[in-house]
């Protein structure tokens, strides 16, 4: 098998963009960039804050953001409040958060590989596909 020529691997904001439409929520509301979403009965990322920014914020502007989010969830009934954090996230925000009480709680490591490399690895089988 000859080896495909090699792309740039996807920047972060595309992997976290490309995992955002990946599991889309029922509602999601807009709030200065950042994306509150929610949906009944399901947990984790289609029930989360996704906090982009463009440029750091004030202190006071992250708080004021994380009250409104907190409202938003509180509104819908919402059992709590999680922040997807990611690397597009405030520099700020971690610590206003951990200043509110939240915690780290399931943290996520997104991997990538080019596929011609993991096709190459794994250890070929007996399987076959049938149309009928």
């Amino acid at each position: 098998m000859e080896n495909a020529p090699q792309s740039e691997p996807p920047s972060v904001s595309a992997l976290e963009h490309a995992a955002l439409a990946a599991w889309p929520a029922e509602r999601v509301s807009e709030l200065d960039g950042w994306r509150l979403r929610y949906m009944r009965e399901v947990t984790r990322r289609a029930n989360s804050v996704w906090p982009l920014s463009t440029t750091p914020r004030a202190t006071e502007e992250l708080e004021r953001q994380v009250a409104e989010a907190e409202a938003f969830y509180e509104k819908l009934g919402a059992s709590q409040v999680l922040f997807q954090m990611t690397p597009l996230a405030d520099p700020g925000l971690e610590a206003v958060l951990e200043a509110r009480g939240y915690r780290l709680d399931a943290p996520v490591s997104i991997q990538i590989a080019p596929l011609s490399k993991l096709i190459q690895l794994t250890p070929r089988g007996n399987a076959c596909v049938e149309l009928t």
